[in-house]
């Protein structure tokens, strides 16, 4: 008997590295290809996505990219969406959208019910990719509709300051979440808090794994202290990077640090001016960079979610010293955890100075959280819930 299929519609290309978009993107096709042949559809929304990696053309039945029009016609977008009594409703409910739903116009919400003829589940990723469900949820019969939103992106934004886009997010939240069949967030307190403010009875967890490193030997790069590995383009990142140098680096005198990720904007580039700060974007393996380093490091002050680098971090047996955003939603702190947490600049320092100066205790912790990480939050660990997730969400 054949199996129901799948549309998987992400931002970004499945991988097994990279970017934890990315990884988080993997992991999910990683399941969804355990319950059923998966369409993977990108819209590639911070541009294009490349190639399929090893990983999407081995798991995908097929991998296509949306296209979406880069520079849509705000006002031919918004009298599109008049155009039917629900887009009207949605609009009056929605606009102004947030900037990463720009390109979510109603004609690629149309190419994606076309492509999700035939399917049984149609899983997207991310909040902002809400709106290209628009004529699929209008649909008296549709195929069953989740969405990961991995965080609560509204809190995020919140977080960082930027009012106007957390309440764009909240109106996203409060109009798409309660017509989903299932809703995934990567922890426990996110699932319970939209649950809580949407009355939502469908939430599910789905937390963030890694792929254990082939190997923790190789080749070493010149040692640095501290690494902090992230997508450097992203907001919560960027923050942690400028606070890491800026105010943790001059408490450690003589200590080095590496910021190690995609796309760094010159305002990030510019840290290397000082000889302490090292800055590698888009490299092709993060592995070396932790190899090279005494303490991972993640210095995130804001965002929801968890941190897929925290995970990865340990698992190349690596001490890391978090903030508490760093480290939420992980239950790796505290007196029995593998990681040490500190918010202030004066308690950050001391904390990877701990880790610097005492070698056998950042070795304990090192090992102690790469058994854990490996035992709870691999992929061959959490890839099975997103199979049961699909299956029962075909039952629905």
């Amino acid at each position: 008997m054949s199996r129901a299929q799948i549309l998987f519609l992400t931002p970004v290309m499945p991988a097994e590295g990279g970017n934890g978009l990315a990884m988080r993107a993997g992991l999910l096709l990683e399941g969804l290809a355990r319950a059923g042949p998966v369409r993977v559809l990108v819209a590639p929304t911070f541009g294009h996505p490349g190639p399929p990696t090893a990983l999407a053309a081995r798991l995908a039945a097929s991998v296509e990219v949306l296209p979406l029009d880069p520079n849509p016609d705000a006002v031919a977008d918004l009298t599109a969406r008049l155009g039917t009594p629900e887009g009207r409703a949605r609009a009056r409910a929605l606009h102004p959208l947030p900037a990463l739903c720009r390109t979510a116009t109603p004609a690629a919400s149309k190419a994606v019910a076309e492509a999700a003829q035939g399917v049984a589940l149609v899983l997207a990723m991310r909040l902002y990719l809400a709106p290209l469900l628009d004529v699929l949820v209008d649909r008296p019969r549709r195929p069953a509709l989740a969405l990961d939103v991995d965080d609560v992106e509204s809190l995020t934004q919140r977080n960082l300051g930027h009012l106007e886009e957390a309440s764009r997010f909240e109106r996203l939240e409060r109009t798409y979440l309660p017509l989903l069949d299932r809703v995934i967030a990567c922890s426990r307190d996110d699932a319970d808090r939209l649950a809580d403010l949407h009355k939502l009875r469908a939430t599910v967890v789905v937390p963030n794994a890694i792929r254990p490193p082939a190997s923790v030997g190789g080749r070493l790069l010149a040692h640095h202290d501290l690494v902090f590995v992230g997508n450097l383009s992203y907001g919560p990142n960027a923050d942690g990077a400028r606070w890491l140098c800026r105010e943790v680096l001059p408490r450690l005198e003589g200590r080095t640090a590496a910021l190690v990720g995609s796309r760094p904007g010159p305002d990030l580039l510019e840290l290397a001016a000082d000889c302490a700060v090292t800055v590698a974007g888009d490299v092709a393996d993060v592995a070396p960079w932790y190899r090279s380093a005494s303490v991972a490091v993640v210095p995130i002050r804001a965002g929801g979610g968890t941190r897929i680098k925290v995970l990865e971090a340990l698992a190349h047996r690596r001490p890391v010293v978090a903030t508490t955003a760093g480290a939420r939603g992980l239950e790796l702190a505290g007196s029995d955890g593998p990681i040490l947490t500190a918010d202030t600049a004066d308690a950050f320092a001391a904390a990877c100075r701990r880790l610097l100066d005492q070698p056998t205790l950042a070795a304990r912790l090192a090992e102690r959280g790469a058994e854990v990480v490996l035992t709870m939050s691999s992929v061959d660990a959490v890839a099975p819930l997103v199979e049961v997730l699909a299956l029962d969400t075909f039952r629905r």
